[in-house]
């Protein structure tokens, strides 16, 4: 395998042996999907984010009803989308 990095070539390994390159593809994407969950882990929450978790927590009854009134809302929006798909995808024809 030639090391994309340095150009060297190498034989049967995971890493470079000259520039210690991770060489193996299944490692390399493991590594890149690990970094990204991380990137997202660690992001920054939107304000969106921020209110819905307010309001998720709230000592006050008609806060966590309007968030639960978004959430039926969200859910039977997708509920609707799923059975469009499902009757043009097994409707007649």
């Amino acid at each position: 395998i030639k090391c994309p990095t340095c150009q060297t070539w190498n034989e049967n390994q995971d890493n470079c042996t000259n520039c210690n390159e991770l060489l193996n593809q299944e490692l390399r994407t493991q590594r890149d999907w690990e970094k990204r969950e991380q990137e997202y882990e660690n992001r920054p929450k939107s304000a969106y984010e921020l209110w819905l978790e307010r309001m998720k927590n709230s000592n006050k009854f008609w806060q966590r009803g309007i968030y639960l009134a978004l959430q039926s809302v969200w859910f039977l929006f997708l509920a609707g989308i799923a059975a469009m798909l499902g009757f043009a995808l097994l409707g007649p024809g």
